[in-house]
This record gives structure tokens, sequence and C-alpha cells, in this order.
């Protein structure tokens, strides 16, 4: 802290007095650990504001408010900030509407009517909702809400007979227009909303924030989109609240009727939250759900259900429907080799998930004895589609029993998952447990997809079997290491930009622990860790050639390149070398790479040791 400070004073000093150098300095990586510190280091009036006005870090503007910045930066803030929401207000007076049937709502906002922000002012809206999580201007938010929702009601009455030609449900799609779907441009309030329901917020946990929503909630004029603001606003907060379930109890009879999807969504996910709430709040949080008419829409009535589920309603029903569940287990265990009782046994298995008495499913499959749960799942595992739900997790405990006949139904995961997969990363997920499984028990080597010419297939088989061999305990490790010189070969077929996507997919999904899996030698899940000087290289590469960096899935964007640099260069600072640290230092100046750059030539530096790097 004692050099941040130094440091803050002496970036000051050295701007002579020019604005235009502070914002240079606060814009760099460099300083991204002290730029409160340099705001609050100038001492000057008139040179604070400048740079305040050209200030684009919602973080620092936190901080201002905050009191950390000083009083005189504080103020300005507080100043803008009411100038900002009166813009707002505008804004929201002024939107329209287009009914355009393309996307996912078939809305689109009229740009036209939209507000140009500066990049300063996009900075000052990100920092609203700590503002707003602080229990501050709640009331100026609700009053633009307020005003928005009068033009959503004006366009309903505007745009019905176009609705309806081209069957738009014109209620819901406004509303996720809206307050949902961030489209680019898209009104300021929208993006506060994306924020408040991001889940970064957590620390709002506080009773004070959950006594101004409870205040407000027990208005009786609210609109769909004051409620839907309110339960972001109190989403950690008012679960905490004894007063949460009568509050949703009352939002479900006062606003059910008439709320759009998403409300409808949000609604029943506050109810499912209260699962910790006394017997009697339970009850009458079950009665009013129980009571909704029944919706012809599926992700509705599944969250209803779900809700019903968390509060326990069907807890009776679930004990009863277990003797149903074990007469059908029983059943598929009696005809193990016929497809259409392994079916059966798969959708067993996802009814411990995603049921409504999945409580029945998850104790009956549990009781079995351990040699006939394996049969059972063996026979789920057989079952499945390769697209269905929870499969990575039905690996995982088909691996724990330790049985190398297991390796027979995994091949058929180690081939390469659609490009257009639904969930891509339980995709990666199976594909790579396949591997690591079908190794770890010295199963059959599985095969290279020749039929995949793609650079970026080729580059996730090769991650696949570097899995599978450096799980192989029957072999000696060298000749685990020269089976994987192949697929290291095509890793380091950097020129295709192919390599670092596939390693990244690779590591990065959640798996679970695997340290519970029988054999004899530990699972190795990591490509990086097992070969942590040629990763390295690719990664060098890679980031020397980001623009050619390309992803396996159809769905690539610039922010997934963006994310792989970024681990590419967390890794170089775990397992490069000294020589990476010009590399490193190069790229601590690009604003959007520079603060990994920098963490990571503090964490190479910390691993040198008279020039030597530690452990290598």
């Amino acid at each position: 802290m004692f050099f941040n400070v130094f440091a803050a004073e002496s970036v000051v000093r050295r701007a002579g007095g020019q604005a235009a150098a502070l914002s240079t300095a606060l814009a760099s990586p460099q300083h991204a650990d002290r730029r409160d510190l340099i705001v609050g280091a100038i001492d000057d009036n008139v040179l604070l504001l400048a740079v305040l006005d050209e200030l684009t870090d919602s973080q620092v503007f936190t901080a201002c408010l905050a009191g950390v910045c000083g009083a005189p930066a504080r103020e300005w803030i507080e100043a803008r900030l009411d100038e900002l929401l009166i813009r707002m207000r505008s804004e929201a007076s002024g939107v329209l509407f287009n009914l355009t049937g393309q996307g996912w709502d078939g809305v689109a906002l009229d740009e036209k009517t939209l507000t140009i922000w500066r990049d300063a002012e996009g900075a000052l809206i990100r920092a609203l909702p700590t503002v707003l999580l602080g229990g501050n201007r709640v009331e100026a938010v609700l009053d633009i809400i307020a005003v928005l929702d009068r033009r959503i009601g004006e366009a309903m009455q505007s745009l019905r007979d176009e609705a309806a030609i081209k069957k738009i449900p014109l209620r819901s799609a406004l509303f996720s227009s809206t307050y949902v779907i961030q489209h680019v441009p898209s009104l300021a309030i929208s993006q506060v909303f994306s924020r408040l329901h991001s889940g970064f917020f957590r620390e709002s946990r506080t009773s004070a924030l959950a006594q101004i929503v409870e205040a407000k909630f027990s208005a009786d004029n609210l609109s769909p989109g004051q409620v839907y603001f309110l339960l972001a606003l109190g989403r950690w907060a008012l679960h905490r609240s004894s007063a949460a379930p009568q509050l949703i109890v009352g939002l479900i009879q006062r606003h059910w009727a008439r709320a759009p999807y998403h409300l409808r969504l949000t609604i029943a996910q506050a109810a499912a939250e209260c699962y910790q709430a006394d017997d009697a709040d339970r009850v009458a949080l079950i009665h009013a759900l129980e009571e909704l008419p029944e919706s012809q829409n599926m992700f509705i009535s599944s969250s209803i259900v779900e809700a019903l589920e968390r509060l326990g309603a069907f807890e009776d029903s679930a004990r009863e429907h277990e003797s149903v569940v074990r007469e059908e287990v029983t059943g598929c265990l009696a005809n193990l080799e016929d497809p259409e009782s392994c079916r059966r046994a798969y959708a067993v298995y996802n009814a411990q998930f995603d049921h409504p008495l999945s409580a029945a499913y998850f104790t009956v499959v549990r009781e079995l004895a351990d040699e006939e749960r394996k049969r059972f799942l063996m026979m789920a595992a057989k079952g499945a589609k390769d697209s269905s739900f929870f499969l990575s997790s039905l690996i995982i405990e088909l691996a724990s029993f330790g049985d190398s006949d297991v390796g027979a139904i995994l091949c058929r995961w180690t081939e390469l998952p659609p490009t257009d997969s639904f969930v891509p990363q339980e995709a990666i997920a199976v594909f790579s447990l396949a591997h690591i499984f079908l190794g770890h028990f010295g199963s059959a080597t599985p095969l290279w997809p020749a039929a995949s010419e793609d650079p970026a297939g080729q580059a996730l088989a090769a991650c696949g079997l570097i899995l599978y061999w450096c799980n192989r305990g029957d072999l000696d490790d060298e000749a685990r290491r020269v089976a994987c010189e192949q697929p290291l070969t095509i890793l380091a077929q950097f020129e295709l930009g192919a390599a670092l996507n596939a390693v990244h997919s690779c590591e990065q999904v959640w798996i679970g622990d695997l340290a519970h899996i029988p054999g004899g030698t530990a699972v190795e899940r990591s490509v990086v860790n097992y070969f942590p000087m040629a990763i390295a290289e690719v990664f060098r590469q890679a980031l020397l050639h980001p623009t050619i960096q390309r992803g396996y899935f159809d769905h690539f964007r610039d922010s997934d390149r963006h994310q792989i640099l970024q681990f590419a260069i967390t890794t170089l600072g775990r397992h490069g070398t000294s020589g990476d640290l010009a590399l490193l230092r190069l790229l601590a100046a690009d604003p959007d790479l520079g603060v990994g750059a920098i963490n990571a030539i503090r964490l190479l530096e910390h691993r040198t040791v008279d020039g030597a790097i530690r452990n290598q």
C-alpha cells in the first residue's frame, strides 16, 4: 500500500498539472491497482475535475462515491449522477420500438431515439448499480422505470395489430427488449438491469437494503418493470428477510396475471429461494403457486414446478412415488442388453435432477447395492444420447467404481462434439472425461478423428489424446511422453491459430473433483500441468499472433479471443521462463490485456531466483 501511495503521488507530480497526462496514466494497466489513489492525490480542484470528466473506470467512480478519493471528487460524482439520472429519464421518455420479427424477441429499439453516451458517462452508468445497492437513488430509478413502462404501454397500443400479424407476443417482447436483452446500442437503464442481474453483487446482503426493498414492495401501484427492478435489487438481501415469503405471495397475487414472461420467471425463482422459511410461510407460498393457472409455456411451468419442489410441496408425493421408481429400476435391470431398457434407465437417472419428484428417483438409485448401481449406470450410459444433459456426472459416477469395463462405454464420447453444441461446456466436459477415464483404466486407444480436416478439430482431438496418454498409469512416464509426441506436434502448429482455444477449453471446463477415482494412480486432468514447457511455447506463439486465434465451436467471438489470450498470459506467468518477461512487458501496455500481463510479470519474477526459474 505504501508503494502504491508513493507511486500515485509520483504520477501526479510528473504530470505537471496536465490533465491529458493524468488521463493517460489512469488508462494505463500499469496503474490499475492505484487509480483511486492517483485521483485522490490530485490537490488542484480544477485539474481534478478535468481528469474526472474524462475518466472511464467505473471502479474509480465507485471509490470516489465511497469517499476514498476525497470530498471534492465525491461531490463532483454525486452531481454528475444527478445529471445522469435526468438524462436517463429523458431517454426513457422518448424511446421508440420497431417490430422486426427477428432475433430473440422480434422487437428492436429505434436507435435514433437512444442517447449517445460518452465513454465517461458509460462508466458512470456501470457504477450506478453499486450506488443503488447502497440504498441511494432508488426512488429516481423507480421513476425512470415508471416512465419506461408507460412507453411500453403506449407501444402495446400502437403496435398491437402489427404484432398480431407477425405473431409476436408483444407484452413479453417489449419487456424483454427493454429490461433483459442487451441490444447494441441499448438503453442506459437496460445496462443497469444487466449488471444487477449478473450476480456479482452478493455483498449487498444487508438488512438496510432489505428494508428499503420491502418498503417499496408495499406500494400497490408498482409497474412490471419496477417489480423486476426491486427483485433484482434485493436479489440477495431480500432472501435473508423473514418478510420475503409474504412479499412474494403478494407479488404473485397482484402481478402474476399481467406479468411478462421474464418477470414471471423471476418471481418463481424468488419464491424458490424461500425454501428455508418457516412452515407457515412455505405453505402460504406453495398455495399461491399451486393456485396459478396452468401455463402453456414449458419454461414457466418448469420454473413453478422447481419452486414447488424446493419449497417441499412434493415431499409426500415423492415418498409415495418411490415404489413406482423401484419397479421401473427393477424392470430395467432385468433386461441389461435391451436398448429400450437402457433408454429407460437413462430417463430414471436424468429424473434425479429434472423431475418434480426427483427426490424419489435420487433415493431409489442411491439405495441400490454397489453392483446393481454400477449395472444400472452402465445401462443409463448406453441409453443416453450424445447431447443428453448430466452426462458428465454420469461418467464420473461410473468411473468411481474403478471398473475397466466402463471403457467400452466411454469410447463413443471420445469423438469430437458437434460444433453447434447447445451446451458447449458440457460437451467439452464429456469429451475430456471420456479420454481421461479411458486412459486411467487402460482401455482401448481412442481413434484419431481423421475425418476432421479442421485445425480446430484436430487441436481439440490432440488435447483429448494427451489426456488419454498421460492417464495411462500402466505405462512408465517415458512411454506416456513418447505417445504424446504426435498430438503435441499438432498443437505446436501455431500458424493455424487453433491450439490455444483447444487447450483453454479442456483446462477451464468444470468437471468436478476426481480425487476419489480409484485406479492406483492419481487422475491427471491438465494438459498444461503435464507438459508445462511445451504448452508455454504454444501459448507464447499464440500471444505473438493474437489475431489468428480461433475457436472450435460456431459461436466463437472476439470476447472469447480476449479470454483465451488472458489465459495464455496467466499460464506464462506460472510456467514461462525469464525470457517471457520481454513479451509480457510489451503486453503490459495493452489496454485489454495489460492488467493480466502485469500480474503474470509479478508471478514470473517471484519465481525467478538469481536468473533461474524455480522448479524448472
